[in-house]
């Protein structure tokens, strides 16, 4: 069995979240590839509301804080192995 997760945070807040189990190795680098291209993308739109020292910009704090957050803290998706005790 194979469960894909994503890496948030960096530092102390670091964290895996846990997106789902499967049992086929192949869904589970699809899904990861798939993930990790889209997200190379949102993050490279998302950026051109930086300030210069890579935070959002003032102006576009009451319309996509959240989003934005959401998307430059993700890190990357990834899978691993697990075994059923």
């Amino acid at each position: 069995m194979f469960i894909v997760k994503l890496s948030r945070g960096s530092w102390d807040d670091a964290h895996e979240v846990d997106l789902f189990v499967t049992e086929n190795e192949k869904l589970a680098k699809a899904y990861v590839k798939k993930f990790n291209q889209k997200l190379k993308k949102w993050k490279k739109y998302f950026r051109q509301f930086d300030d210069k020292t890579g935070f959002l910009k003032e102006e576009y704090w009451e319309t996509m804080t959240t989003r934005y957050w959401r998307i430059i803290d993700t890190n990357h998706c990834f899978y691993k192995e697990i075994k059923v005790k």
